[in-house]
Formats: C-alpha cells, sequence, structure tokens
C-alpha cells in the first residue's frame, strides 16, 4: 500500500489552485482588453482547470456570449 503524504498533497492541491486563479485572471484581463483570441484560450483553459479538463455547456455558453458581445460593441465603434 501507497503511503500518503499529506503535505505533498496539500501542495499538489495548492498549485492546482494558484493555477487556477493564474488563469481567472487571464481571463478577466482578456475580457477587459477585449481581446478575442485571448478570451477564447484563457476562457477554456480556465472552465477546463475548474472541471478536471472539461467545460460545462452553460461555461460554454457563457465563454461564446462574451465573445459575441464583445463582437457587437466593436462594430459599434
Amino acid at each position: 500500500m501507497p503511503a500518503f503524504f499529506p503535505n505533498k498533497t496539500m501542495q499538489m492541491i495548492g498549485e492546482i489552485e494558484l493555477k487556477i486563479e493564474i488563469l481567472y485572471r487571464q481571463y478577466q484581463t482578456a475580457l477587459t482588453d477585449g481581446n478575442i483570441e485571448k478570451i477564447i484560450r484563457f476562457g477554456e483553459s480556465y472552465f477546463n482547470a475548474l472541471h478536471n479538463g472539461e467545460m460545462t455547456a452553460e461555461e460554454r455558453e457563457l465563454l461564446q456570449r462574451e465573445v459575441f458581445n464583445l463582437t457587437l460593441k466593436d462594430k459599434k465603434k
């Protein structure tokens, strides 16, 4: 039976949480900057990281709405 290393496990959890936080910040920055390519890339990465590699249908719709709204905003300029 493999040994359980709580410190190592906690470290791994902390690293995952940090990665998700970084992806979230990158996604928010892309939304603020209006960079569609980065919104899609960081948005997909962020939502996938939240669910171990699989976005929910609601998150995919949210991401599509964000890009659509940005496109409309750009057309109004």
